[in-house]
């Protein structure tokens, strides 16, 4: 994986709601992923776990005991500049066609990932992450909107994709699962900057635009539920 680089926020040790986020601050840290092994380890081995069940119903509880194993950030916040998106077709995982600029055609909170269903370590533990931030914006009655494109598209059919959302416990319009031509969904990561010469070898990056004029941010690393609410809130803070 690629040496993620920008920026972290300096989070309390606790969630102490979203009044108090624009407390945030933002400090420069040198390093990247080598210099936090320990709680990196500790996050692709719950990935790999889950994906060796091939199942899910028991993530809460392993994002809060990976949530509680470190009080230190092990995620990077930077600006993430996005010159032109391309106009590229989609197929969801319903099979509906629909394209890149329509998925993104939101005002609300926007969360981007990439992902491969036979990952066996990042791709899914990013996806439970997202799955609990969903999860927590639904119960406070928060809008956001999340969408996964696949770096695998030969692989990942609308069924695979289908199945790999259900294993999360994820459905309904508000998160969607895309893939599409390969060549396609490679100008995609390349627009995002996740592209790293093969889909072994992508970045653990996770991508926030707040709303529609916002810019896009890009979160690299092994941010707990927690950590991503609170980059959300910063953002919206700062709206």
């Amino acid at each position: 994986m690629s040496k993620p680089g920008g920026f972290a926020p300096t989070l309390p040790s606790r969630d102490a709601g979203w009044g108090t986020l624009g407390r945030v601050k933002v400090a420069a840290v040198q390093g990247g992923a080598q210099a936090l092994p320990i709680r990196r380890r500790r996050w692709l081995g719950i990935g790999a776990s889950l994906a060796a069940t091939g199942a899910c119903a028991g993530w809460p509880a392993v994002l809060q005991a990976q949530s509680a194993g470190s009080a230190e950030p092990d995620y990077r916040v930077s600006r993430q500049d996005v010159d032109s998106l391309p106009d590229i077709g989609l197929v969801t995982m319903q099979r509906r066609r629909t394209s890149l600029a329509r998925e993104l055609d939101t005002d609300d909170p926007l969360w981007l990932n990439f992902v491969f269903t036979t990952c066996s370590t990042t791709c899914s533990m990013q996806t439970a992450v997202l799955a609990a931030l969903q999860g927590r914006l639904r119960r406070e009655a928060r809008r956001a909107r999340f969408l996964s494109l696949t770096i695998d598209p030969d692989g990942d059919t609308p069924e695979q994709l289908s199945a790999f959302a259900a294993r999360f416990g994820i459905q309904g319009p508000a998160w969607q699962f895309c893939t599409g031509r390969f060549d396609d969904l490679l100008l995609s990561q390349r627009a995002f900057d996740v592209y790293r010469g093969s889909k072994a070898a992508h970045p653990p990056v996770v991508l926030l635009r707040a709303s529609r004029r916002a810019p896009w941010w890009r979160i690299a690393g092994f941010p707990t539920p927690e950590n991503l609410h609170a980059v959300l809130a910063a953002q919206l803070r700062s709206a």
